[in-house]
């Protein structure tokens, strides 16, 4: 098999995955943001304003636009709706991915503040929030414009792969120079400050969860911190697959350690790597750390697994 076929064959084993993660995910995902909107009274705290936070950006800023930017492009199905758009096309479509990144790390950031808050100061934490939540709001939408608005007006192009895949590149002949600090550079140094950042955070709820928790008695409460808390751990996990992912890919990129197929097979996982921080993990371990809507869940839709 030549390594055109085994990059063809990797894409579609990727894209598969991808779809068998995804779709049964998204599909949980809007029940349980449908469930919490529904039963608002119920549901109106700052963890699950969060999530509902956080599920519209996984939703309708990542895996619905993804379907564009990461999915059918790398296909080669529709190479003719690509080709044939307009010159801004190509700046949309990697700005959308990579903004995504962005604000995928800032939820995470901002769910393990909020799980360090609630083990922290169990009283008090849903007062603070009142004012935090919009901070939160503004730096997972906002601060990923630092890293992404290069997007704007650099000159980038579609590029037909051996493959059939569609890739995105630099216009090398639109530019006079190349830039000093490329995008791979950028990934390369935000990924490092996201691990940095996420580890020291995760490392502190453990610590102080421990500490407050070797007193107390076991109970229903603590039952649901300690759920809570895996869920928080779990948003954490994927996301430090997905930073790693990123790391290795840049490093590949701008050292070339091995050979340029390694690249296109090294960034043919990305999208059910994404699938499971974006989707995936969020709803379904949501599922099983919250008895109450588990609960609501299986009274109107009793064929969803429990746990």
């Amino acid at each position: 098999m030549s390594s055109t076929s085994k990059s063809a064959v990797d894409i579609y084993i990727g894209q598969t995955i991808g779809a068998i993660i995804s779709v049964p995910s998204v599909l949980l995902y809007l029940i349980e943001c449908w469930t919490i909107v529904r039963n608002w009274k119920q549901f109106n705290s700052s963890f699950y304003k969060l999530f509902l936070l956080s599920a519209f950006n996984n939703i309708f800023m990542n895996f619905i636009p993804s379907i564009i930017f990461a999915r059918l492009i790398r296909l080669g199905w529709i190479n003719n709706f690509y080709l044939g758009l307009p010159n801004w096309g190509p700046n949309l479509l990697i700005f959308l991915m990579f903004y995504n990144y962005h604000c995928e790390n800032f939820i995470t950031i901002s769910t393990l503040l909020h799980r360090l808050s609630v083990i922290a100061k169990p009283f008090d934490y849903e007062k603070s929030w009142r004012l935090y939540l919009p901070l939160c709001g503004i730096l997972i939408f906002f601060g990923p414009l630092l890293f992404t608005y290069r997007f704007g007006y650099w000159p980038l192009i579609f590029d037909v792969n051996k493959d059939d895949s569609v890739e995105i590149v630099m216009n090398i002949k639109s530019i006079e120079e190349r830039p000093l600090i490329t995008n791979y550079m950028v990934m390369l140094m935000t990924s490092i400050g996201y691990l940095f950042v996420n580890i020291l955070l995760n490392l502190a709820v453990y610590l102080i969860y421990r500490k407050k928790q070797s007193n107390l008695p076991t109970n229903t409460a603590n039952d649901k911190s300690s759920r809570l808390l895996v869920y928080t751990i779990a948003i954490f996990f994927a996301q430090l697959l997905l930073c790693l992912f990123w790391l290795f890919l840049t490093i590949q990129v701008l050292g070339n350690i091995f050979t340029a197929n390694f690249n296109l097979i090294l960034s043919n996982q990305y999208i059910w790597l994404s699938d499971l921080r974006t989707v995936a993990f969020p709803a379904w371990f949501l599922l099983w750390a919250s008895t109450e809507l588990n609960d609501k869940i299986r009274q109107k839709f009793p064929w969803i697994p429990t746990f």
